[in-house]
């Protein structure tokens, strides 16, 4: 089935899916198409976890672990590249001491391990709902980050089980990952197509995991 195809069909029903949790996800699912994806099959591991402490002259952090998602980073570790540029003057740690947080990180070096990306989680609901989320969308990471890249060929058949899978899930934040995948050739009242067919409102909403 044809990439645009594929957006097509299930564009509708996902864009009132991203309505509704518009007010609860985080940042990271707002993030530019594929980001997600692209750091889930950059990361060497991806951890959730509790920041211990943070130096911010040295602009390194200890890391409790709870959760690993992806590779083999277990216990307490050492991560750097904290501080980020929010403008031309300003900077901002992606976190504090005490915050749970969803951590992307790269190749350990000299025993400390790089981030690539973080998410501070808000509560234990949505860090269940996140981690959930990552364990379904991990499995097809690759995949769906080139789907992101329109210069790329991606496998039709792999590309339609991988998002059909993912749209049947009540998970909430793995449902908007889905629909931004869909939506960036069919921009809301630009496609005649989605134009004439009002998207159907869900008898109940996704369910959080």
């Amino acid at each position: 089935m044809p990439r645009k195809e594929i957006q097509r069909r299930l564009l509708p029903i996902l864009f009132c899916i991203i309505s509704m949790f518009a007010g609860t996800a985080y940042g990271l699912f707002y993030l530019p198409i594929g980001t997600l994806e692209s750091l889930l099959t950059k990361s060497d591991s991806v951890i959730a976890g509790t920041v211990k402490s943070f130096d911010e002259k040295s602009d390194r952090a200890e890391i409790t672990v709870a959760t690993t998602l992806k590779g083999d980073a277990h216990g307490t570790l050492t991560v750097s590249n904290i501080t980020i540029r929010v403008t031309r003057k300003e900077t901002k740690p992606r976190f504090a001491a005490g915050d749970r947080v969803l951590i992307f990180l790269s190749a350990e070096k000299e025993n400390i391990r790089p981030v690539l990306g973080a998410e501070v989680l808000k509560s234990e609901t949505d860090e269940k709902s996140v981690i959930h989320c990552v364990t379904e969308v991990l499995p097809h990471a690759a995949l769906l980050a080139d789907l992101a890249n329109h210069r790329l060929e991606v496998d039709e058949k792999a590309l339609t089980a991988a998002i059909d899978k993912l749209a049947a899930s009540r998970n909430g934040y793995t449902q908007i990952v889905v629909g931004k995948l869909c939506a960036p050739n069919f921009p809301r009242g630009s496609n005649p197509r989605f134009a004439k067919s009002p998207s159907p409102s869900p008898s109940k909403p996704a369910v959080l995991n």
